[in-house]
Formats: C-alpha cells, structure tokens, sequence
C-alpha cells in the first residue's frame, strides 16, 4: 500500500508540473505594452524561468523587456509580476517558504531541511531556510509595530466579525507557558539552540452535542491564541 501511494502521489507531483507549465506558456503569449525608461524598453524575446515548487521544478518562457541603453534594473518581466513573483531574488516557490518556516518553528535548521527535502523534493541550504524566517519576523514585527501604535494613538483594534450562534457560546478564557527554542547568536543559524518559555493566551468557544448513546458532550468550536 505505501508503495502504491507513493507511485500516486509522484505521477500527481509530474501532471501538476505539466499542467502549471502549460497554463504558463498560454499566459506568456499575449504581445506586452512596454513601459518607458527615457526610452521605450526593447524585448529581448522569450527568456527561460525555473522556480521549485512543492510539486517539483516549474519551467516556463516568459517575455522580458530591457531598456535599450542597458539601464540598471530596467529589465522587466510582466509575467513574473502578475504572478507575484519578486525580480532576481526569488528562487524557491512562496508555499516552498512557508512550510520551511514551519518546520524551523518546530525543528533545528539542518533537520528542517532534510524533513523539507522528503516532504517535497526540495533541496534548500540551511542559510536559505534562516533568511525565510527572518523575513517573516521582520514582517510580522513591522505589523505589530504598526497595530501598537495604532492603539497607543488611541485607534481600536478592528472587531473580526463572529456569526451570532458562536457569538451566543460560553467563551473560555486561559494561557499556559510554551518551551520555544532560540539562537544564541543573533542573525546566524549557528550555535546550540536556547529554550525559552513564551506565554500563550487562549480564548475558547466551546459548545455541546450529542453522541449516539444521547450522551451531551462538550465540543470546541472556535479558538484563537
């Protein structure tokens, strides 16, 4: 049985590579308008891409303009940008990060890695998967920043919208401390990893149902820590 979900899953990972690589090279067709730059930027013709992705390495031919005079940084690619993808910097897929980040949460780098490889073909350098982390913290302290000054100028938080039968259920309130590793050493992945305890705050709606025997029973609805 595993063998047979591995064989699956493997021609699964090959048809969705097709299929993505297919729909990009219909996208790519289209003629471009090309911005200006002093002059109007010049095609260079279709230019290779690649971007590993959870299903594998993505392959495609996009159109890439430059400005004719060689312009630092004028070279363009409409198609990478309407699909979100960051000129000269991004080299692995958005969701490729996202679960790197994830296992580093959990696990050392190097494990993170190897975990990553056999979860999805994946090969990334341990460094890689540090500047992952680091630039999501980053965004997501530039966003805490932002709220807290916000509510220090006197600025609510925005209430998230609740349906009224969860709104209507007892709401549990608790925290608990959590062990989380740290570096020693700020802006390197090196160094034997620190236990820190974080507290957590946990707020709960909890509900009631009944099992076959008409037995009521608590049941969670919604949490948010």
């Amino acid at each position: 049985m595993v063998l047979l979900v591995l064989a699956v899953w493997e021609v699964v990972r090959r048809l969705a590579v097709r299929l993505v690589e297919e729909s990009l090279t219909v996208r790519a067709q289209p003629s471009e308008t090309w911005p200006v730059c002093g002059r109007w930027l010049q095609s260079k013709g279709f230019q290779p891409r690649t971007l590993p992705t959870l299903f594998g390495v993505i392959g495609w031919r996009r159109r890439v303009g430059r400005c004719p005079k060689g312009c630092k940084g004028s070279q363009v690619a409409p198609l990478d940008r309407a699909l979100g993808l960051v000129p000269h910097h991004q080299r692995t897929g958005v969701e490729v990060q996202w679960m790197g980040c994830l296992l580093a949460v959990f696990v050392p780098y190097e494990t993170a890695r190897r975990l990553l490889q056999q979860l999805t073909g994946v090969e990334l350098a341990v460094g890689t998967l540090w500047r992952g982390v680091q630039q999501v913290g980053q965004r997501v302290m530039v966003q805490l920043e932002g709220e807290l000054g916000a509510l220090a100028a006197g600025e609510l938080p925005a209430v998230e919208p609740l349906a009224a039968e969860l709104e209507a259920l007892p709401l549990v309130i608790g925290a608990d401390g959590v062990m989380v590793p740290f570096r020693p050493h700020p802006r390197t992945a090196k160094g034997k990893s620190r236990w820190r305890e974080i507290k957590v705050a946990i707020l709960a709606r909890l509900g009631a149902r009944l099992t076959r025997e008409a037995t009521r029973v608590t049941r969670l609805w919604q949490r948010v820590s």
